[in-house]
């Protein structure tokens, strides 16, 4: 289990056979480990944005996709070759979220095997390259990065991080070979260009990646020993490691552009740029070694893993901050020290920091401070340095060899056993947020997710309660405060929740706040003020489709329906196919048609919008009245009316009152007069047990319609 030394050729290799059965070994750890990843959900957290909400992604590939593709940024990110990657999935699997998790799956798997097989022709061995590639890939950190379908940009990244190695080190190794046959400079610049190829891949998948030149010296130092470093020596940076340099002018110049693409793409949205100038250097750093130092301490003992870690208040002065500082700079002192005798601890330690640089809060690119999915590519110079550790001191003392070998199969089946835990947590946003919120302390996130978990269920106590926790914790929160005042408004209180909406809106155009707000003071008949606040909502967003389609909703309420009516026109004429695929976009123009009597164009825009999002609860509810209600008898379906609203009571678990009571409405369409009594006087009960009253009551009145068996008649609004 030594390493390759330095000049030693390209022959006298391990048998192909025994790298390929290790290899198949290790794809059958990887796919007993991560099997339940097939069973699991899409998540609301980014998945949406990323695949089964965006039209963009979901028509599958064509030259339309790639421009978009090519031309958008995604938080600050430019990943072209991510998008195609999702959308190839929906060209194949539709949203069936298995098939997504398989592939994500299938390309961690396939990194693995790359990482051994570069790792073995790197330095000649086999058993220490297949314990790294093993640890690497079953190791629970991977879970978030492989389980997480809106991560695919960590997996498919780290598929061509790994074919940059493996081409550079043919090329390397080539090039200390100018007599051999397979030295031939045809083929060492084939190997230098393939390398390059997949760098731009990589960093056309995620730009994290920018800091892979560096790791290109790294390997010239070790494993590939082209050159020998000597601190003593001037002459060692002028003819051995300035060279070297040079031949990475491309790498660098490229991770130059996707950084600049970056940055730039921050200063466009103006995502979070502000912030990470806004916290002062030391605050960063503090909680850049906080994070570090959990890195570590999970790798060694993986628990209390979560998709969001909330941010704390720190200074270099707390225990924990000290702890981290003494432990690092211990660490990188031992690593230096070593640097000649043992460079595999130097390299390692170094592949750890720099690949985590880009994403460990000294150079902040977003609001994440820690996150699991940041370990995928650092955590290899971990392994490599432990590995290669204690191989040698199996190697000094060859009775330690038969309990290490205990201990790896040991530690390996344990850590197994762990990830197939953890990826359960992923099986819904309901069990990753309330696992979050278990493992962590003071996670507004994690609350605020649940609480909008609860409201689409229609668990209104349980999401009052997970709000008012997340206000105590974080004052002011956004997403809390709206939260908040959708749930007065569907008890409705109205009025209530007017400051709630005021507040959630802050110092940037949130268009569903600023919205809500301008039709709640509509609703209250304050329209001055209405039409000031949409003024402000179209100056500060003139592209949004919500706030012209909340601009006709008000033209509507003025009485001024011609106007209104060539609004709606505008709208569904002049924005782009892409856009009038997606559901909440689709729900918007159908929910505005019905609001201005025209239910026979609203039919056709409700059917695209549960058609593309059948779990699309608002938008079951809402159809499922217009069927049931609706004053023309062409548009009126009891039975299809009946099939959505039962739809939407089943997805809330039957603690939506609102919904309960269009049930019942189809019910009565139907003729089922016996069953529309019941149900309206259960949506009546629900309704008074979770203090909404104004439903309450308007569940009593129709509940006399039904006994007198009669179905319901919505009012016909003036077109």
């Amino acid at each position: 289990m030594t390493d390759l030394p330095s000049g030693t050729t390209l022959h006298n290799r391990k048998p192909c056979g025994n790298i390929a059965a290790v290899a198949l070994v290790l794809a059958t750890i990887i796919g007993l480990a991560y099997f339940g990843v097939l069973k699991n959900q899409f998540v609301d957290y980014d998945d949406n944005t990323y695949v089964f909400l965006n039209p963009n992604v979901t028509r599958g590939v064509d030259w339309q996709t790639i421009e978009w593709a090519s031309t958008h940024v995604n938080a600050c990110h430019w990943v072209p070759l991510t998008w195609l990657s999702h959308a190839l999935d929906c060209q194949f699997y539709g949203l069936n979220p298995a098939g997504h998790h398989f592939t994500s799956l299938l390309l961690h798997t396939v990194n693995v095997v790359l990482l051994f097989v570069w790792l073995q022709r790197a330095t000649g061995s086999l058993w220490r390259s297949a314990l790294v590639a093993a640890l690497f890939g079953i190791h629970p950190l991977r879970v978030e990065s492989v389980a997480w379908v809106a991560e695919r940009k960590d997996v498919l990244s780290g598929c061509f991080f790994m074919l940059t190695l493996l081409a550079y080190t043919c090329y390397a190794q080539r090039s200390v070979l100018p007599h051999a046959p397979d030295g031939r400079p045809a083929l060492r610049l084939r190997d230098y260009w393939l390398a390059f190829f997949c760098f731009a891949c990589g960093l056309m998948s995620k730009p994290m990646l920018v800091t892979l030149p560096f790791v290109l010296l790294l390997l010239d130092y070790w494993p590939l020993r082209r050159i020998n470093l000597s601190f003593l020596e001037p002459s060692t940076f002028r003819l051995q490691l300035l060279p070297l340099i040079r031949e990475k002018i491309p790498f660098f110049i490229l991770s130059g552009v996707v950084s600049a693409i970056t940055f730039l793409a921050q200063e466009a949205t103006k995502a979070n740029v502000g912030t990470a100038i806004g916290i002062p250097f030391i605050p960063r750093l503090a909680n850049a070694l906080i994070a570090c130092t959990n890195y570590l301490g999970q790798t060694f003992w993986p628990a209390n893993m979560a998709v969001f870690y909330p941010p704390q208040k720190v200074s270099l002065f707390q225990p924990l901050v000290i702890f981290g500082i003494v432990l690092f700079l211990a660490i990188t002192l031992v690593a230096f020290l070593q640097w000649a005798k043992r460079p595999h601890l130097t390299m390692g330690w170094c592949w750890f920091l720099g690949v985590l640089l880009p994403v460990s809060g000294i150079i902040q690119a977003g609001d994440m401070v820690q996150a699991d999915r940041f370990t995928y590519l650092p955590s290899i110079g971990l392994f490599i340095l432990i590995v290669w550790e204690l191989g040698a001191l199996a190697v000094t003392k060859p009775g330690l060899r038969m309990p290490a070998l205990f201990v790896a199969t040991s530690v390996i089946l344990m850590l197994g056993l762990v990830t197939h835990r953890q990826v359960k947590v992923w099986l819904s946003t309901e069990t990753l947020f309330a696992h979050a919120a278990n493992v962590t302390r003071d996670n507004h996130v994690a609350l605020v997710t649940l609480a909008d978990f609860d409201v689409k269920r229609g668990r209104i106590a349980e999401a009052t309660t997970n709000v008012e926790r997340v206000l105590t914790i974080a004052p002011g929160f956004p997403r809390a405060e709206y939260l908040l005042a959708t749930i007065l408004q569907m008890q409705g209180k109205m009025q209530e929740a007017v400051p709630h909406l005021e507040r959630s809106i802050g110092p940037e155009v949130f268009v569903p706040s600023r919205a809500r707000l301008v039709l709640s003071h509509m609703d209250a008949g304050r329209l001055a003020e209405a039409e000031v606040l949409l003024d402000q909502l179209l100056q500060g967003m003139p592209n949004s489709p919500e706030a012209w389609l909340t601009k006709a909703a008000l033209l509507k309420e003025q009485g001024r329906a011609a106007e209104a009516a060539e609004l709606f026109r505008k709208i569904t004429e002049s924005y782009s196919p892409s856009l009038q695929d997606t559901p909440l976009f689709n729900y918007e123009i159908a929910e505005l048609f019905a609001l201005t009597g025209q239910s026979a164009r609203a039919v056709g825009f409700y059917e695209k919008a549960v058609a593309a999002f059948p779990e699309f609860t608002n938008a079951l509810n809402n159809f499922a009245w217009l069927l049931a209600t609706d004053p023309a008898a062409e548009t009126r379906n009891g039975k299809l009316a009946v099939q959505y609203a039962e739809r939407a009571c089943e997805l809330t678990q039957w603690k939506q009152p609102v919904f309960m009571g269009t049930l019942a409405a189809a019910y009565a369409e139907a003729g089922r007069f016996d069953e529309a009594v019941r149900m309206a006087e259960r949506a009546r009960d629900k309704a008074k047990a979770l203090g909404a009253e104004p439903v309450a009551t308007r569940n009593a009145e129709l509940l006399e319609f039904y006994r007198q068996g009669k179905p319901y008649r919505e009012v016909v609004p003036p077109k």
